[in-house]
């Protein structure tokens, strides 16, 4: 086994310039072309269209479309959308992405940069793109190359080029999908060091002129980040990069000093980050956390926290980007699918309904307490999270429906839903990135997670008593 993460405080060197060769090679293997169009300099402006990444620092995409701007002495506008499929999913989800998307615009005008929210509006890229010299976008952790992104690159008669900012090492410096931790690990961490080398983050030389601003669609409302929103449950999580700065300096001054002893407790809701949505929606980049956590934490806690919160999100990178069927039972290793394929027909003690499942209508108090948690504020402790997923192996008439089920849940009402940790984390459920296991009716060789052994094994009344009483809201 490969020894544990050493992620203690080490020399980090001076900050690297845009057109420095540290910053060239790391956007030699983060960009993947998508057309063989060529620059068009005929054209006004670079335009980088924000999708995955979120943010202003720390992203591979921005960073190289400002140097390529400055190279064309050429302005850069920044448009960012949402993907129609994601705008929708539910209220909650589409307002953690507006406020984001507020406090973009409000900082944009402090950073120097041109942007422009246009919401779900689906002709906006289109006539964005029209007036563009160069196309630099994100590559998305589920696909290596999105259906949008593809579509654009067809008809956009310019050059379009996909940058991956998705973690801190480059997914291009794997070959291959990885079977776990154990084996993603120490490659990983031959570049872990390198990656997090800090790089200057500024505006490009040019500022677009009003005229060109002026003549593009309006922008989307936008909510106002001043004033609180009070119609919304306070537990629900707020998106911009303020508010995950703020929860990761809450959770560094309290729950990283033993945080491998608090993760485990469900009912202990500062002891672990509570990120996963802001890393999911590119608002807060990981190296940023790692770089703070480095700061703050002892070598040990520092090492636990950095192997859950960056090498586990980074093999569920690995997995939506060399798996062709991240959904599916195929997805699972060989003796998964036997097993599962063995105890097809096992009869199950009790069976439920999706409709049962997403009410939190089931006889178990913990597993419905962990749904209403999701169902409240669209997200879910790491331990309550995995008990829920294993549960529903157990009840659900089939492990395909499972599967299926367990993606929709998730998909539905998670704000860190849609995302390749999300595949990998509900893949582990059915045994991937695990071994076989004492073999168990319905289960088979498949890791058991037992709902009644989990009152023994955690403090879990409190997380009950939180949740069961709890009103919910199902969007």
């Amino acid at each position: 086994m490969a020894a544990p993460l050493d992620a203690s405080n080490s020399r980090i060197p001076a900050v690297h310039p845009l057109g420095s060769p540290y910053v060239r090679d790391q956007l030699s293997m983060r960009t993947t072309p998508l057309n063989e169009e060529r620059v068009r300099v005929d054209r006004g402006y670079v335009l980088y269209w924000m999708q995955s990444a979120q943010r202003f620092e720390d992203n591979w995409a921005l960073r190289l479309a400002t140097v390529e701007a400055d190279r064309l002495n050429k302005p850069l506008l920044v448009w960012h959308d949402v993907d129609r499929g994601e705008a929708g999913v539910s209220p909650r989800f589409d307002a953690f992405l507006r406020e984001g998307a507020a406090e973009l615009s409000e900082r944009a005008v402090r950073l120097g940069l041109a942007y422009r929210f246009a919401g779900d509006a689906p002709q906006g890229l289109t006539w964005a793109a029209a007036g563009a010299a160069l196309i630099v976008t994100d590559q998305h952790a589920v696909t290596f190359t999105t259906t949008r992104a593809a579509t654009l690159a067809r008809g956009a008669g310019c050059r379009v080029l996909m940058v991956d900012s998705i973690g801190l090492v480059p997914v291009a410096c794997f070959a291959k999908e990885e079977y776990s931790p154990r084996t993603l690990r120490p490659r990983y961490l031959r570049h872990f060091e390198h990656a997090m080398e800090p790089v200057e983050d500024r505006p490009p030389k040019r500022t677009i002129p009003a005229s060109v601003l002026d003549a593009l669609p309006p922008a989307a409302p936008l909510p106002a980040t001043s004033a609180a929103n009070t119609e919304r449950d306070a537990r629900v999580a707020r998106g911009g990069l303020r508010c995950a700065r703020q929860r990761l300096q809450a959770f560094v001054s309290d729950g990283l000093g033993s945080y491998r002893l608090r993760r485990a407790n469900p009912s202990d809701e500062a002891g672990t980050s509570r990120l996963s949505a802001y890393v999911r929606h590119g608002m807060i980049s990981p190296r940023e956390i790692v770089a703070r956590v480095r700061e703050a934490a002892e070598p040990d806690e520092c090492a636990a926290f950095v192997d859950e919160a960056v090498i586990w999100r980074e093999l569920a990178v690995n997995f939506c980007r060399f798996n062709p069927s991240p959904g599916s039972i195929s997805a699972l290793p060989a003796w998964s699918q036997r097993t599962i394929a063995d105890h097809a027909d096992d009869v199950r003690e009790v069976t439920y309904t999706l409709g049962q499942l997403e009410s939190a209508s089931t006889h178990d108090a913990l597993w419905n307490a962990t749904q209403r948690e999701l169902l409240t504020t669209g997200a879910m402790h790491p331990v309550a999270r995995m008990l829920w997923g294993k549960a529903i192996v157990s009840w659900a008439p089939s492990c395909a429906d499972a599967l299926s089920w367990m993606l929709t849940l998730n998909d539905r009402h998670a704000l860190d839903g849609r995302d390749a940790a999300g595949f990998a984390g509900i893949q582990w459920c059915l045994g991937k990135f695990d071994r076989p296991f004492a073999e168990r009716p319905v289960s088979g060789l498949i890791r058991s997670m037992s709902l009644e052994r989990a009152h023994a094994k955690y403090d879990v009344a409190q997380y009950v008593a939180r949740w069961s009483g709890s009103e919910t809201t199902m969007a």
